[in-house]
């Protein structure tokens, strides 16, 4: 991960030294380059769900299940300056903040989404059932990989980040990645299916199992996150604002220690705008704060589960797991939060 932050822009990666962070660039992004098909509406716990009517293998570029399209630029996503005068505001305007942060993930999910499968991950949902312990951990962790890379490379776009120390970045990663993992995962996610449907072929959390009870636990606690975080009826901006929240929280990442004013600044801001946004649509700022709480709770809760999980299975099996890719290995060790 240190050679994937410090050839950011092309820029070389020398073995050992002191890290930069690269200066700030911008994305070229088209907010029209996205067309998504009218969907239904499917009620839970009594918050209709826009998805899609009917799930499509494989998924065409156009559609995406568990968000409704961001309308970048929009008024509802920009925030007023934070109340109380606790932190100094930033030196980056607010809107710019805030756009850069949504431009960034619209970009890298295009760039996700188009992007080749990876390599040892072609297995469709008829092929789990052929699979033992090591084989299953050997496919998540390769179908993870590359939403990994993109997240690092959206983290880069975050204000309040890019100008941390490196191994601060490395920290808050750790205390994060899996977190905003779900939340891309949110996107693909179905209702009418119960799957996750990327690549050329539908994952339904039924086609899931294992004999290892906290593994099962983990299907079913990521099977009940991605219904909650769809729950909210998100678009894009949204899911930006969310992941972006996350990963500079520092309660996601207690090894770092006290953050810098501008970077709890920007941590407000961005707060404040995901509220404003979400707030609009459900009509209570309380009700608001309550259901992001209840969804970052969750997300959290499911990451630690990933974490124990993936601990026993190398416990148990410590050959199979040292074969795991080595991004997944750095980022997920012993040591994350």
């Amino acid at each position: 991960m240190h050679k994937q932050l410090a050839e950011a822009n092309g820029m070389s990666y020398p073995m050992y030294g002191d890290y930069s962070p690269p200066p700030s660039h911008s994305y070229c992004f088209d907010p029209n380059m996205y067309h998504y098909q009218s969907g239904t509406s499917t009620p839970v716990n009594s918050y209709p769900i826009p998805v899609t009517a009917t799930p499509v293998t494989p998924m065409p570029q156009q559609t995406m299940y568990g968000a409704t399209p961001s309308s970048t630029g929009s008024s509802n996503h920009y925030a007023h300056q934070a109340t109380g005068g606790s932190f100094p505001s930033p030196q980056v305007p607010e809107e710019d903040v805030v756009s850069r942060v949504i431009s960034t993930f619209d970009q890298q999910h295009h760039d996700f989404r188009n992007a080749p499968p990876p390599v040892g991950s072609d297995v469709d949902s008829d092929g789990f059932g052929s699979l033992d312990r090591a084989g299953g951990w050997e496919l998540f962790s390769k179908q993870l990989e590359p939403l990994v890379k993109t997240i690092i490379e959206f983290a880069k776009g975050v204000e309040g980040f890019t100008h941390l120390p490196q191994e601060t970045q490395i920290q808050m990663l750790k205390g994060s990645v899996f977190e905003l993992c779900l939340i891309f995962g949110a996107m693909y996610y179905n209702m009418d299916s119960h799957a996750v449907c990327w690549d050329r072929f539908p994952i339904p959390f039924s086609a899931i199992m294992s004999e290892d009870a906290t593994e099962m636990s983990l299907v079913n606690e990521v099977h009940t996150t991605l219904h909650e975080i769809v729950a909210l009826q998100p678009n894009t901006s949204e899911l930006a604002l969310l992941s972006a929240c996350l990963l500079l929280d520092q309660s996601s990442s207690p090894n770092v220690g006290m953050l810098d004013t501008a970077t709890i600044a920007t941590t407000e801001m961005l707060k404040n705008a995901l509220h404003s946004s979400i707030g609009a649509r459900l009509g209570c700022m309380e009700m608001t704060a309550n259901r992001i709480q209840e969804v970052e709770t969750r997300i959290r809760q499911t990451a630690r589960l990933h974490q124990e999980a993936l601990q026993n299975f190398r416990l148990a099996d410590p050959i199979a797991s040292s074969k795991l890719p080595d991004l997944y290995k750095e980022l997920f060790t012993i040591d994350r939060p």
